[in-house]
Parts: C-alpha cells; structure tokens; sequence
C-alpha cells in the first residue's frame, strides 16, 4: 500500500510541475504581451500610404492599425504572434491589402471604404486580441472617428 502511495504522490509532484511550468510560462507571455512598454509606430509600408491617402494623419493612423495585417511587407512585433487574429494575417491581406489600393478599382475601393468605417466604427478593427498584444495598433476613440470620417469623405468624393 505504501508503494501506490508514494506512486501517485510522485505522479501528483510531476504534475504540479507541469502545471506549474505552463502557468508560469503563460504569466510570461501575457506581461510581454501587455508591458507598459510602447511598442513603436511602423514605418508605413513603401508605396501603400501614398496611394491609400495624402493625408499624413490618415497615413499614420492606417500605418499604426493596420498595415501591420493589411499591407504587404507589413511586420508586426513579435508579441503580436499570440493574437490569434495575427495568425490569419494572410487572409487579412488577401481582404483588403492597401499595398495594393491602387490597382483596386472604383467599386473595390468603394467597398473597401465603406467596410473601413463600418469596422473602425464598430471597434471591430484592429481586433481587441491583436491589441492585447500589441497596444500600439489600438486606435483611441477620437483616432477611430478620424478614420471612420475619412473613409466617409472617401467614399463620398468616390461616388460622384
């Protein structure tokens, strides 16, 4: 009897490590993620935000929020990694890559505008989780509005 005891004492010790190893591992993941450390501004990617706005606070802010996904050559901080949203980045390129905004046409564009209010509105983009990880994309409530009244103006100047 006392053998099973000490068995499953010593299976009960390995598996408290284990636990303990991946809780602790997950703490450190989720301070890197959050670290009060700003993470900086991404250079706009070459070519996409002149063709996307003349604007440099429109180019800023979509620089900020949203080439990191959403242009090609966008690289986000390695952070960033564990939001699951990031992990489909690909596909979020392949919905709307201001990379390439200009070969879009009219009705793309259109499109594409008024999904952009519609998302930044919402609070929909960036998503909360990417934002988690990397506090430098979230966009403030008045950044939000800029956007959003731009891909408005956008879209009005568009359908003329």
């Amino acid at each position: 009897m006392s053998q099973l005891l000490q068995s499953a004492r010593t299976r009960w010790r390995e598996y408290k490590g284990r636990v303990g190893g991946m809780a602790l591992m997950l703490a450190a993941f989720a301070a890197a993620g959050c670290s009060s450390v700003p993470t900086p501004v991404p250079e706009p990617v070459a070519g996409a935000a002149e063709s996307v706005s003349a604007d440099p606070q429109i180019t800023t802010l979509l620089a900020k929020a949203c080439y990191q996904c959403h242009a090609t050559g966008g690289s986000a901080p390695w952070s960033a990694a564990f939001a699951p949203s990031y992990w489909f980045a690909g596909s979020a390129r392949e919905t709307l890559d201001f990379s390439a905004w200009p070969s879009y046409d009219a009705q793309h564009r259109a499109d594409e505008l008024r999904s952009i209010a519609k998302v930044v509105r919402e609070d929909e983009m960036p998503p909360w989780d990417y934002t988690a990880f990397d506090s430098s994309a979230r966009l403030t409530p008045d950044e939000q509005k800029i956007v959003a009244d731009w891909a408005d103006r956008e879209l009005a100047t568009q359908m003329r």
